[in-house]
């Protein structure tokens, strides 16, 4: 029975610190809160402070950094070659592993990349000027053609134009 009484007052122990951890954690988020938001120098008061210097040196306050330049749009063309799937192709031209993996698997459910991808199809790859892929267009046959893109979440996105079937 003293065996037990221990492993019992054991685990009291260990809740019990537990409990004055999470308490002292508690005390000192509040702490901080009180002396960032209500304090004598919390973030707006020093904000504004930082302006009425400024206005008075007859300094500008520093305006944001310009956006960055609009992303420059290089083109890759090529044929497939003999033996090569899709794959190996997006290797080949050094696509980034995230955008190939991505690509193909857009691709996935709109075309049969066994029986669609031959040696002598062109593409066509505009990537960004980090390399990421922007657009890919495979052209399978003067009629069909696969593209895949990115949506407005940034996203790839493929569909395939195909001819009707009479």
């Amino acid at each position: 029975m003293a065996h037990r009484r221990r492993a019992r007052r054991g685990k009291r122990a260990r809740g019990s610190g537990t409990l004055r951890l999470g308490l002292v954690l508690l005390v000192l988020v509040g702490v901080n809160v009180y002396v960032l938001f209500f304090g004598s120098g919390n973030l707006k008061k020093v904000r504004d402070a930082a302006r009425e210097a400024a206005a008075e040196t007859g300094a500008a306050i520093p305006a944001p950094p310009p956006a960055p330049a609009p992303a420059q749009k290089r083109t890759v063309t090529g044929k497939v070659r003999d033996g090569e799937g899709l794959g190996s192709v997006l290797r080949r031209e050094k696509l980034r592993p995230e955008d190939s993996d991505a690509a193909l698997r857009a691709l996935g459910p709109v075309m049969d990349f066994k029986k669609e991808i031959k040696a002598g199809q062109k593409y066509v790859l505009e990537l960004d000027d980090a390399g990421r892929l922007l657009r890919l267009e495979l052209r399978a046959s003067r009629e069909t053609s696969f593209v895949v893109s990115r949506d407005a979440g940034g996203n790839l996105v493929a569909r395939g134009d195909r001819p009707t079937q009479h």
